[in-house]
Parts: C-alpha cells; sequence; structure tokens
C-alpha cells in the first residue's frame, strides 16, 4: 500500500507541483465507501468528456487567428482584388510584380498559420496529458487505496446470478467491489454520455 502511496503521490507531484499534489491527495484521502459510489462514476464522466474540455480550454487560450495573420489576409486580399482589375497582357510587368508580392504574402500566411497550428497541437497535448494524469491518478488511488472494500454492501442473494463475479477481487459475496464498480460505471457513463453528447 505505501509503494502505490509513494508512486501515485511523485505522479501527482510532477504534474502538479507540490502543494497542488499535496491538496489533490489530501482530497481523496477523505473518501469513504458511500463516497465510492459516486466518486468512480464522476472520474469516469470527466474522462469521457476530457476531450470536449480540453477543446473548450484550447479554444479559450489560443485566439482563432492573430493580429499579424488577419492583416496578412487583408494585404492578400487587396492584392487579390488588384491583380483582378490588371490586364495580364497589356500590363505584364505590373502584373508580374504583384504576383510575386502575392505569393510571398501567402508563403508568409502559410507559415504563420503552421505555426499557430503547431503551438495549438502543443498545447492540446500538455493539457490532455494533464487530463490523463489527473484522472488516472484518481482512479489509480481509489483502485489500490479501496480496492478490498466493497462500493456497495447488498444481502447475498440480492446479486444472485452475479454475486460472485461482482465480489471478484476480495469482497465477500453481496458486495460490489471497486473494480466491478469501475466497469459498471464506465459502461453506462460512456453510453450514456454517447447518446447525450
Amino acid at each position: 500500500m505505501t509503494c502505490q502511496y509513494l508512486l501515485i503521490q511523485i505522479l501527482l507531484s510532477w504534474v502538479f507541483g507540490r502543494s497542488g499534489a499535496s491538496r489533490f491527495f489530501n482530497l481523496l484521502s477523505n473518501i469513504n465507501q458511500k463516497m465510492l459510489i459516486y466518486m468512480i462514476p464522476a472520474i469516469v464522466f470527466l474522462s469521457t468528456i476530457s476531450s470536449k474540455i480540453v477543446a473548450l480550454i484550447v479554444k479559450l487560450l489560443r485566439p482563432s487567428e492573430s493580429c499579424s495573420q488577419a492583416e496578412l489576409r487583408r494585404q492578400i486580399r487587396e492584392l487579390k482584388a488588384r491583380l483582378a482589375s490588371l490586364s495580364m497582357v497589356d500590363e505584364f510587368v505590373a502584373y508580374a510584380r504583384l504576383e510575386r508580392q502575392l505569393n510571398k504574402l501567402q508563403g508568409d500566411f502559410n507559415a504563420l498559420a503552421s505555426q499557430s497550428r503547431n503551438s495549438e497541437l502543443k498545447l492540446r497535448l500538455l493539457i490532455t496529458t494533464i487530463s490523463h494524469c489527473m484522472t488516472g491518478a484518481a482512479m489509480l488511488y481509489v483502485l489500490y487505496g479501496h480496492g478490498s472494500e466493497p462500493v456497495l454492501q447488498l444481502p447475498a442473494t440480492a446479486l444472485f446470478p452475479l454475486g460472485y463475479l461482482l465480489a471478484v477481487p476480495g469482497c465477500a459475496p453481496g458486495g460490489v467491489s471497486v473494480a466491478s464498480w469501475i466497469i459498471v460505471s464506465n459502461s453506462v457513463v460512456r453510453r450514456a454520455a454517447a447518446a447525450l453528447i
């Protein structure tokens, strides 16, 4: 138990820093049996919708287009309008000069757009990694810290055909183990989220 405790604490301190990890770990250590019934589906739900949350956070943190990109886009539109007004045959020199300027501006715009996409991808990857680390650490702590406790204890005959299966590992018949509750919660929450989202 202490090895898992230490491993989870090291992981959390690496992700959140020392004070954030200790607050998160203190919150998790105050879990009792009744809270597990609600906490496990909440963790599964957060991991299910984490991609939507990450997309919202990235959209809030990164504007869709920078000022320099907007300025380049405006200049490109102006040059295209000027090119459309010129005759290629009659004013070849002016047309070729504007076309070279347009090609240069489009190259600059594409480079800026590529740079913006790369930084957005890095931000999305970072936030996704942090999200998965948080939910994974919480789930590991619940599994290792409370794995031998039943989440729900019913009479042995109440869950008759599946009683022994739901009690695996380490619970008496009639009890629902943490691992079984995680599997059931995962199935139910993911189907409900797929139907709603």
